[in-house]
């Protein structure tokens, strides 16, 4: 088996050049928070391709890269039937929505909750949701480290020190820029996922040959 690369320098300065681009865009935008429909509805001034852009980012998150590359390696096309599940639900989901919803005239969906009921809705589904998004972000960030302390080894920072760096620096853009930050920090990474992905499918090709090849390679039942 060959000997894994560790990364150099170029590594380094590309992942700390990304850091300070979503911490400098958090600084930026928080100029700009005046009032909540500022913080969470970017003060209705959003253009659309953005708001879609982030709208497909926030329903995947590293959690994705790390669970569903073993899915597809154990078991083949279940994992990629999965995933295209999900732009047709995204699409089918706005279609349906996006207009009502702005309709609406609310900042938050539990927002929307008050409005249709009460109060006392709103606050039970904040606190019966807390322990759920406490959990579920928590994922999200251990895969993250255990992705960073894989790659970045030669530190010798543990996973929960990953942790507790990138919670930090999460919270630090969040705040201070509200929802404006976040969409535009999900532009960035789709950006970078979309150049990767189509360098990966082409580096691929060139590995297998052709895309028939590599399909009439395939373990049996993949």
């Amino acid at each position: 088996m060959p000997h894994a690369q560790s990364i150099q320098l170029p590594d380094y300065l590309v992942i700390l050049s990304y850091f300070l681009i979503i911490v400098t865009v958090g600084l930026y935008f928080a100029r700009y928070i005046r009032q909540s429909k500022d913080y969470f509805a970017a003060g209705n001034t959003m253009p659309w391709w953005l708001a879609g852009t982030s709208f497909y980012k926030a329903s995947f998150s590293a959690l994705l890269f790390v669970i569903y590359n073993e899915i597809a390696y154990k078991y083949g096309l279940v994992a990629i039937v999965i995933l295209w599940i999900s732009p047709i639900c995204i699409l089918l989901g706005g279609y349906v929505t996006a207009r009502r919803w702005r309709r609406s005239r609310v900042i938050t969906p539990l927002g929307f909750m008050e409005r249709r009921y009460n109060q006392l809705v709103h606050q039970m589904f904040v606190w019966t949701g807390l322990p759920l998004r406490l959990f579920d972000n928590g994922l999200k960030i251990l895969s993250t480290s255990i992705i960073f302390a894989v790659a970045l080894r030669g530190l010798g920072v543990t996973i929960v020190e990953f942790m507790v760096i990138i919670g930090v620096i999460i919270v630090l853009y969040s705040f201070m820029g509200g929802q404006m930050t976040v969409m535009i920090t999900d532009f960035v990474n789709v950006s970078i996922l979309t150049v990767s992905v189509m360098t990966l499918f082409i580096l691929t090709l060139g590995k297998v040959g052709n895309l028939g090849e590599f399909i009439r390679n395939l373990p049996p039942d993949f």
